[in-house]
Order: C-alpha cells, then structure tokens, then sequence
C-alpha cells in the first residue's frame, strides 16, 4: 500500500489528565472520525506492552509493535481518518500522522485534582505535573514536522471552536 495513503491518523497527545479522551470522543461524534483506541489495541495484542514498569506505574510499549499494528488498522480503514489519543502518540512516525492535536491544561491545580481522582500515586502526580510543567509532550510532538493544533483545557474547553478548527484543519488536508 502506497504509504501516502496511510499518512490519516490524526493524534491527540499531552499529559495524562489534560482531556485528550475527552476530546477524542468530541471529535469522534461530531465529525464521525474513527477511534483507534490505544488499550484496546493492547488488549488484543500482549506483546504491545513488554513488561510493567514499576518505577512509573504503567506497562512499557514497544513503539514500534504498536506503530505496525496502527498501520494494520489504517490499511483496514481505507480513506478514513482515525484518531488516537495517547500521552505517547506523538512517538509513532510522521509517516502516518496527518495531524497532531497537542492538549494542555495551565491550571496545575486543576491537573492535579484530575490526576488525584484517578488515584494516581504522589509519584506518577508529580511526574506527570513535571510533564506538563516542562512542556515534554509539547516539545515532542512539534518534532513530528505535521500541522498541530494546541488547546488548553483548563477550565473546559470550546466545543464549538475546537470542532470547527480541526475540521478546518483535515479540510486543508483534503481528508475531510
């Protein structure tokens, strides 16, 4: 398959916490993209996920099974455009990426309740706190060389706007 026509994942990445589902699950509604849902995808195959990682709290990934496995989904998914919303979908290759949305929250008072809520330990909080302060997802993801769209969730975000502005964005591409 021609790789240009595998260039249709638009990505929602940032720090855990900052509403990347939730603005997956707007986008996905509203403009009837496809989820491509990143722990389905390693429920249904183990060896995504190499081995837990106690220090952080969370299995490791091997990027490059999962980039293979997404690649898979949009081969099975012909012209339409998927989305994955993952804190380390920003590490899969520009080769399939159309887009990227990048979701932050600047009120680290409000990231912080939101990661508490998710009974997050005092460790995997200040991590996260640390990413989000130091911009890492941020930084990463312009990397990447795609059109990006950054939005601040703090405090809720535009619906209206944020349809509209990634809809513009994927009709600039022609994906829409």
């Amino acid at each position: 398959m021609e790789q240009d026509s595998l260039k249709r994942l638009l990505i929602i990445t940032g720090t855990p916490g900052t509403g990347k589902s939730t603005l997956a699950k707007l986008l996905i509604e509203q403009l009837g993209l496809l989820h491509l849902d990143l722990y389905e995808l390693i429920e249904s195959d183990k060896k995504l996920s190499s081995e837990y990682n106690k220090e952080k709290d969370c299995y490791d990934l091997d990027m490059d099974k999962v980039e293979e496995l997404v690649k898979l989904r949009l081969e099975e998914n012909p012209g339409q455009v998927m989305v994955l919303d993952s804190h380390v979908a920003h590490h899969l290759s520009s080769k399939i990426i159309c887009g990227a949305i990048i979701v932050r929250c600047s009120d680290l008072k409000e990231l912080e309740s939101r990661l508490l809520a998710r009974n997050y330990s005092a460790n995997k909080v200040k991590e996260n706190l640390d990413s989000e302060i130091f911009d890492v997802c941020y930084d990463e993801s312009l990397e990447l060389s795609v059109e990006t769209l950054t939005f601040d969730s703090a405090g809720g975000l535009d619906e209206s706007s944020v349809v509209s502005l990634v809809e513009e964005m994927l009709l600039s591409m022609n994906l829409f």
